[in-house]
């Protein structure tokens, strides 16, 4: 869906740019999470982290900071709260039926 040419252009364009920057900087922080846990634990079974106070401490730590940032919610207070994210999600669920007909369309002519 377009709104060109309407009042409601830039704050939707401006709506949309930061729910993208806030998803994006959260898989980013989820991704450095993980990795860390995926890490620890790649060391422990390789044998690296020999000492028990060292693997629980670390243990501990990417335990928690993994906790945190999965209870974290993805900073999305800030833009579902916004009075046009109606109209934001209405635009992204209109691209989805939009997508999906144009693929069965192109389907259909295929047989």
């Amino acid at each position: 869906m377009k709104y060109t040419g309407t009042f409601l252009e830039p704050p939707l364009l401006q709506l949309r740019a930061e729910a993208i920057r806030q998803r994006r900087s959260w898989v980013r922080k989820s991704t450095v999470t993980a990795a860390l846990a995926i890490g620890a634990v790649s060391l422990y079974a390789t044998g690296a982290l020999q000492s028990p106070q060292l693997l629980a401490l670390l243990g501990g730590a990417t335990l928690k900071g993994l906790t945190d940032q999965l209870a974290e919610v993805p900073a999305v207070q800030s833009v579902a709260s916004n009075n046009l994210y109606f109209l934001l999600r209405l635009d992204q669920e209109g691209k989805k039926l939009l997508n999906l007909s144009e693929r069965l369309r192109a389907t259909t002519a295929r047989r």
